[in-house]
């Protein structure tokens, strides 16, 4: 089961999190620990009502939280960027991926009915091949995606987008090449004019 969490969950994101001593190819002692896991800045981002534009999924079995999904939804215009999807390392589930497919299906399906027709992700370079072969098989509605490279940030460098530093890196620098992804939904998959017509300013909280 998928549901939207909120500070009730805290302990248990922090556990899922800590469990990994990587993440994105990096260990936790070259990104900082801070990177990985910072209370109160998650909580004040992800699991405030008063933050409608952060947004936290997590994939239950059983009762008991194995993952979660972390997005963020632009007021600018109509994007949204993943920030960051993890399973609970230390635990054995007999749910495919422990959820992390089925968060991201979920993910992009939700962004969709509130129209927002793309988004964003990071992946370090090495991985890029690997990534794509995995989670375009178990995400089917990645299929409805063309995606692009649109920026390379060198290891230890700052992107040259002030978007890109603030939103997809969190103002950090990464200790590997890493290439921001632009994931466009096709046009054949997009409401017609007339739906665009009447679009409103997206609930973000709603169901």
């Amino acid at each position: 089961m998928i549901k939207l969490l909120n500070k009730e969950h805290k302990e248990d994101l922090k556990r899922i999190t800590i469990s990994h001593d990587k993440h994105a190819g990096v260990t936790t002692a070259e990104a900082g620990a801070e990177n990985f896991w910072s209370e109160s800045n998650f909580s004040h981002l992800y699991l405030e009502e008063s933050n409608p534009t952060y947004l936290c999924w997590g994939y239950f079995d059983n009762g008991k939280l194995i993952s979660y999904l972390n997005m963020q939804l632009s007021t600018m215009r109509p994007v949204w960027y993943l920030q960051k999807v993890v399973s609970d390392a230390d635990l054995t589930s007999s749910v495919p991926m422990k959820g992390i497919a089925d968060l991201m299906s979920h993910a992009i399906n939700f962004a969709e009915s509130k129209y927002l027709f793309e988004y964003y992700s990071s992946i370090p370079t090495q991985y890029i091949k690997a990534h794509e072969r995995i989670w375009g098989k178990l995400v089917p509605e990645r299929s409805r995606y063309d995606i692009n490279f649109d920026h390379v940030v060198p290891a230890l460098k700052r992107p040259a987008y002030d978007e890109f530093w603030v939103v997809m890196m969190k103002s950090s620098l990464w200790p590997t090449d890493m290439v921001i992804r632009h994931h466009i939904l096709r046009q054949e998959h997009r409401p017609d004019v007339n739906v665009l017509k009447q679009l409103y300013k997206p609930g973000y909280k709603n169901d």
